[in-house]
């Protein structure tokens, strides 16, 4: 059965669970990309481990500090069931950034050779990418960039022909954080075969995408819970069997109690428990909404988007889901107005109460004159907004015009 979209009334009503769009009512809030509102569940979960559950998880000789380490523990095992995966192959970490840091550190950099080979998208997210480069200098390996098709993803034909028999590992973001389109995960690993690694991004896919660890065939999923309606300073790795018996320690420090798998590896010192709490209340929170509806929200607003920026004299679009054959939109779109500097569009939209990103993005190596704007949607967005954002790039659009005009007639040009 096809999922539809909610009307205004019940985007309404799902935008009064989230106290950060209701304290600011005249904001158009367009950056979920870079980071989601947390809803109600998510603030209480968070506030009732701060002031009545508040202990050191697995370091106390009493009750509660086992309970709260219990209730650690069922975070996890949930964190795990909502990926398809098992919780010993699991462990919290301060975000994404230091997931893939403590892939690179505690799995590559001691079992990868001089000459091996790792496959990625070199304009791809600065924390998805990043560590290889560095890895890759300190140990002589090779990285090799596969192409993006015209509509943003990992043109699976181009990655299959850079397989050798050196490819060590292959990293994909399964939502692109600059053209919102889909990897084909599955395509990308009959492409690599069995033999390499493959790493999936899953930071901008996994509020709104299924993410399944088994049917995807991947060997390590990365994200974010700030990503995913959750609070900040929360990351999650996991890794397959094959990975988690070749992990070595990360870093030294004490262990809590009880913690065995991947975590025994990775989670040392006092856990941000606040956190992972409040992630455990953002999948359960999803999960309540359902993947479903949220991804024909997400998806429904994204091409209402695409259609109101089409229309726009002088805006142009990057590479997305307005050049895919595929239908789907994935909440992310970026473009640029000839003439005008992305930090300039974004200036302008502030001033109205738009809020967007307007930089490089975190791309890997990106260099002066990569800014672009992107918007980014979620299921809480309204159509207004969007319409709201695409008039306000219009005008802008229609002012760097006149200059242009303006410059080009001036007595000084002519001569």
């Amino acid at each position: 059965m096809t999922t539809t979209p909610w009307d205004d009334d019940r985007t309404a009503a799902l935008r009064e669970q989230f106290p950060f769009l209701m304290a600011h009512p005249e904001l158009v809030y367009l950056d979920a990309a870079a980071t989601t509102p947390m809803p109600d569940a998510v603030v209480a979960a968070v506030h009732r481990h701060l002031t009545v559950r508040g202990v050191n998880a697995g370091r106390g000789a009493y009750r509660l500090a086992g309970e709260v380490q219990g209730e650690v523990e069922q975070v996890r095992a949930e964190v795990a069931g909502f990926v398809g995966a098992d919780a010993d192959g699991l462990a919290f970490t301060s975000g994404a950034t230091q997931a893939f840091d403590v892939l690179g550190r505690g799995w590559a950099e001691h079992r990868l050779q001089e000459g091996d080979e790792i496959i990625l998208g070199t304009a791809d997210h600065a924390a998805t990418v990043g560590p290889w480069f560095a890895l890759a200098r300190r140990r002589g390996l090779r990285i090799v960039p596969y192409r993006l098709t015209a509509s943003g993803d990992p043109d699976v034909a181009d990655l299959a022909a850079r397989v050798t028999t050196r490819t060590a590992v292959v990293v994909v973001p399964h939502v692109h954080h600059v053209h919102g389109e889909r990897a084909d995960v599955a395509g990308i690993r009959a492409a690599a075969g069995p033999a390499p690694v493959l790493v999936l991004d899953a930071t901008h896919s996994v509020s709104h995408v299924p993410v399944d660890v088994e049917d995807l065939d991947v060997d390590a999923v990365v994200f974010s819970a700030h990503k995913v309606f959750g609070p900040p300073g929360v990351g999650v790795l996991w890794l397959s069997p094959r990975l988690r018996e070749q992990l070595t320690d990360v870093w030294s420090g004490g262990i809590a109690t009880g913690t065995r798998g991947v975590a025994a590896a990775v989670e040392r010192g006092t856990l941000n428990t606040p956190g992972i709490m409040g992630l455990g209340a953002a999948l359960r929170f999803v999960r309540q909404l359902g993947l479903d509806q949220i991804h024909a929200q997400v998806s429904a607003l994204t091409h209402t988007l695409v259609g109101e920026l089409r229309r726009m004299s002088g805006v142009r679009l990057l590479p997305g889901v307005w050049a895919s054959s595929c239908g789907r939109g994935y909440g992310i779109v970026s473009l640029d107005v000839p003439g005008v500097p992305a930090a300039d569009v974004g200036y302008v939209l502030d001033q109205q109460g738009i809020c967007v990103r307007a930089d490089s993005q975190c791309r890997y190596g990106a260099r002066t004159g990569d800014e672009v704007v992107r918007i980014s949607v979620h299921a809480y967005t309204r159509t207004d907004e969007l319409e709201r954002a695409a008039a306000a790039l219009g005008r802008v659009a229609a002012r760097s015009r006149t200059r242009a005009r303006t410059h080009l007639a001036s007595p000084s040009r002519q001569n």
